[in-house]
């Protein structure tokens, strides 16, 4: 699943770089409902595969887990995103022989989260946020 990504933004730069370039939003909008939407799924397939075993053994999706879960899914997230970002744009490569640089990179990953789920600190989120709703004005009528 983390190859494929891979191979997707790399086949296709352009796409990528509008589905994570925050063209569809400014800072000042919020992400379209349907990227939130598919984020969110995304997500979900990841941390499924987690769970059911992905990192050599099941995870337990306990409240105790949570954060070791997100921990998990943020650490391979920003491997493939950082590692597509880069052989996109040429600074690594060559790009012919990318299938394994992905799989060696990808498998260490994985072996050092098979060892130890990095905790994230509370507070922190992982994937687009939706966005607050305005507050309604009150009337001191």
């Amino acid at each position: 699943m983390l190859r494929a990504y891979i191979e997707h933004g790399v086949e296709n730069p352009a796409l990528y770089s509008l589905m994570f370039g925050g063209y569809l939003s400014g800072p000042d909008h919020g992400r379209p409902t349907i990227e939130l939407a598919e984020a969110e799924k995304t997500k979900g397939l990841l941390r499924d595969l987690i769970i059911a075993g992905g990192l050599g053994r099941p995870i337990p999706q306990t409240s105790r887990n949570d954060r070791k879960i997100a921990g998990a899914i943020l650490a391979c997230w920003s491997l493939v995103h950082g590692l597509t970002l880069l052989l996109a744009d040429g600074l690594v490569g060559p790009r012919k022989r990318s299938g394994a640089l992905c799989d060696s990179l990808v498998q260490g990953m994985l072996d050092g989260l098979a060892a130890e789920l990095p905790v994230l600190p509370p507070g922190t989120w992982v994937g687009p946020q939706v966005p607050e709703s305005p507050r309604p004005a009150t009337s001191n009528v």
